[in-house]
C-alpha cells in the first residue's frame, strides 16, 4: 500500500534543482496536486523539488507498473491530473500500461522521467532509453526538455540582456548603432569560430558606441538555384542531410553564444526557429519572404528583434506592409516544441524595423530614400527606425563598396538623422568569394562561397572609423 511521506528540507541549489523547481512550479500552476514517485538516482532532483513543494501530496511507491495505476486511480477519482516521476530506462516503461489505459479511459496523466545528459546516451548504459516516444502514440505530446545549465553557464540570461540591448536601440533608450556584421553564409564552422573570437574581442573594445551582432547565416535563399546553406547541405556536396545540418549549426550557435557574442540569423524555413532562435537576438526576413504571410505569421512570435529587408524590386511596400502585420497576433498551422503539429498562437512582435537593401532599380540609403522612408512610416504611425543593408543592391553587388555605403550613413548621422539605428555588412576573414566545386579540399579558408564579403583588416578599421560617432550618438538620444 503506498504510504504519505513528509516533503523533506533541502538546501541543496544546484542547476538541476532549480529546473526541477521551476517544473513543479508549472505542474502546480497546471492543476497537478498528487505526484506518485518511483525513486531512483537520476530523479533525485525531480523528488527533492516535488517533496519540498507544498502544494503537491507526495506518494512513494517502488513498483513503477502500481505506481502507475496509482496515479491512474488518483485521476480518475479527482478528474484531476496526477504527476508519475521515476528515472529513465526500464523504469520509465514500466508505466507503459497505466499510459494506454489513461489514453482510452481519457484520464488527465503526466508523466516525468530523469535521463542522462544527451552526451551520454547511446553507449549502451544500462537503464537507458531513448525518452521521446518512449509511449508511442498513447500521450497527447511530450517533450524533451533541455539540459540544465548552471548559473554561471547558461547563455539565457545575457541573451535577455542582448535582446533588451537591441531593443534599446529602437526603443531610443540605448544611444549605440546597431551592427549586424558576418559572413554571408557560413559553410566552414572552423573558419566561423575563429571570425567570431575576433568579432567578440573588437566588439568588446567599440561597446561604448557599437553594438555588434554577428551573423549566423544557415539558410541561402535562392532565386534559381544554388546551395541552399549549411543547414540543408551541410557537405556541400547534395547529399542534404539536413538533421545533421541542424545538429551543426546548433552547436556552432552555443560555441559562439559561449564567448557572449549576440547572434543573428535570417528566418527562412518556418520549422528551423524552434531549433535556433534561443540564441538569436535579431532576426532578418528577407526581401524574397516579406511578403509571405508564413513569414510575418512566424516573425510575429518570434523573439528576437525582426528586420523586414524592402522588395527585389527595391519598393517599400511590402516592408511596411508586413511590420503592420507582423505586431499583430496570429493563429496557424506550425510545429510544437515537442515536435508535433500544431495550433500555434503569437502575442505579435513589437519589435520590428525595415531594413534598406536597394532594388532593381539600385540603392536606397541616400539621404531622399531614407525621407521617403520616413514618411511611408510615419503614415502608419510606426517609428522611423531603419536599417541600412550596405550589402545587395546598395554596393551594387560590389563587396568594397560596403564601406562607401557605410560612410555615408555616418554621415547622414554626422547631419543629424535621427531614424537611422542600424548597419548590416557582410565581412569574412579574407575578401571576395569563390565557387563551391566538386573539390572541396581546393576551397580558401574564411572566403565566402556565396557574396562577396570585405576581409578583416577593412572590418576592423571600417567598425573603429564607425566607433567614432560616439558623441554624436549619445547628442542623438539628448
Amino acid at each position: 500500500m503506498p504510504r504519505s511521506v513528509k516533503a523533506p528540507h533541502s538546501s541543496v541549489e544546484s542547476a538541476n534543482i532549480r529546473c526541477a523547481d521551476s517544473l513543479m512550479a508549472a505542474l502546480v500552476a497546471a492543476g497537478v496536486r498528487h505526484c506518485v514517485i518511483s525513486s531512483g538516482a537520476r530523479s533525485a532532483p525531480l523528488m527533492l523539488s516535488a517533496s519540498r513543494n507544498s502544494a503537491l501530496r507526495i506518494w512513494a511507491h517502488p513498483d513503477e507498473r502500481s505506481a502507475g495505476f496509482w496515479a491512474l486511480g488518483i485521476g480518475k477519482a479527482l478528474r484531476q491530473p496526477a504527476a508519475l516521476i521515476c528515472t529513465s530506462g526500464t523504469a520509465g516503461a514500466n508505466y507503459y500500461p497505466a499510459i494506454i489505459e489513461a489514453h482510452y479511459s481519457r484520464t488527465p496523466l503526466i508523466v516525468v522521467t530523469a535521463d542522462r545528459p544527451p552526451r551520454l546516451r547511446g553507449r549502451g548504459a544500462p537503464q537507458t532509453i531513448d525518452q521521446v516516444g518512449l509511449y508511442g502514440r498513447f500521450p497527447l505530446t511530450f517533450r524533451d526538455l533541455p539540459v540544465p545549465f548552471a548559473a554561471d553557464e547558461s547563455p539565457a540570461a545575457w541573451y535577455r540582456e542582448a535582446r533588451e540591448a537591441v531593443r534599446g536601440i529602437l526603443d531610443r533608450s540605448d544611444h549605440r548603432l546597431l551592427i549586424v556584421i558576418g559572413p554571408c553564409s557560413i559553410h566552414d564552422v572552423d573558419a566561423a569560430r575563429e571570425y567570431a573570437k575576433r568579432l567578440r574581442t573588437l566588439a568588446d573594445e567599440l561597446q561604448d558606441s557599437l553594438l555588434v551582432v554577428m551573423r549566423a547565416y544557415f539558410e541561402k535563399p535562392r532565386t534559381t538555384i544554388g546551395w541552399k546553406g549549411l543547414i540543408n547541405d551541410p557537405h556541400l556536396d547534395d547529399t542534404f542531410c539536413v538533421a545533421q545540418g541542424l545538429e551543426i549549426a546548433r552547436s556552432l550557435l552555443l560555441d559562439i553564444a559561449t564567448l557572449g557574442l549576440p547572434l543573428s540569423t535570417e528566418a527562412l524555413d518556418p520549422i528551423t526557429p524552434q531549433y535556433m532562435q534561443d540564441l538569436i537576438v535579431w532576426s532578418a526576413i528577407g526581401a524574397r519572404t516579406a511578403e509571405s504571410q508564413t513569414h510575418r505569421e512566424m516573425a510575429s512570435g518570434l523573439s528576437s528583434v525582426i528586420g523586414f529587408k524592402n522588395g527585389t524590386d527595391g519598393s517599400l511596400d511590402v516592408a511596411i506592409n508586413a511590420l503592420e502585420s507582423v505586431a499583430s497576433p496570429h493563429r496557424f498551422l506550425g510545429i510544437s516544441p515537442s515536435g508535433q503539429v500544431a495550433v500555434l498562437h503569437t502575442r505579435g512582435n513589437a519589435h520590428a524595423h525595415i531594413v534598406l537593401r536597394g532594388g532593381s532599380d539600385g540603392p536606397n540609403y541616400s539621404i531622399d530614400h531614407i525621407e521617403a522612408c520616413e514618411t511611408a512610416l510615419n503614415k502608419i504611425h510606426q517609428t522611423a527606425n531603419i536599417m541600412v543593408d550596405c550589402s545587395h543592391a546598395n554596393s551594387n553587388k560590389d563587396h568594397n563598396k560596403q564601406i562607401e555605403v557605410a560612410r555615408d550613413i555616418a554621415s547622414q548621422i554626422t547631419s543629424g538623422n535621427q531614424s537611422i539605428i542600424g548597419l548590416m555588412i557582410e565581412s569574412n576573414l579574407s575578401e571576395g568569394n569563390q565557387k563551391l566545386t566538386e573539390d572541396l579540399t581546393a576551397l580558401r579558408y574564411g572566403v565566402s562561397v556565396t557574396d562577396a564579403c570585405i576581409g578583416w583588416e577593412q572590418t576592423e578599421s571600417l567598425l573603429r572609423e564607425l566607433a567614432e560617432l560616439r558623441e554624436v550618438l549619445l547628442s542623438r538620444n539628448g
